[in-house]
């Protein structure tokens, strides 16, 4: 499984994140903005120094420990990443 972030030069909030594991794939949009000029694309593409770089790492990690938690529930591949696609997308758009 693999998680990474990327960029849609076209929309304002312009970085996404994509959950492959074999050819099955989700992408959502993370509703935050990354300079194009300051995007790296081998570093994860966040960099260092932005202020929520910290965050997305997290969020990462957070997303693959729940990959594994819902693999055990012998669900297939394609509902597991929808799960995670929905549930990320949910904590994403609640207020705080």
């Amino acid at each position: 499984m693999k998680i990474a972030y990327y960029l849609e030069p076209d929309q304002k909030e312009n970085l996404f994140c994509c959950i492959k594991e074999g050819e099955t794939r989700v992408s959502f949009p993370i509703g935050y903005t990354v300079s194009t000029e300051e995007w790296h694309e081998r570093e994860d593409g966040i960099p260092i120094y932005d202020p929520q770089h910290a965050t997305l790492m997290n969020f990462k990690e957070y997303l693959s420990k729940r990959y594994h938690e819902l693999t055990t529930l012998e669900m297939s591949t394609a509902v597991i990443l929808e799960t995670l696609r929905k549930e990320a997308e949910h904590l994403l758009t609640r207020r705080v």
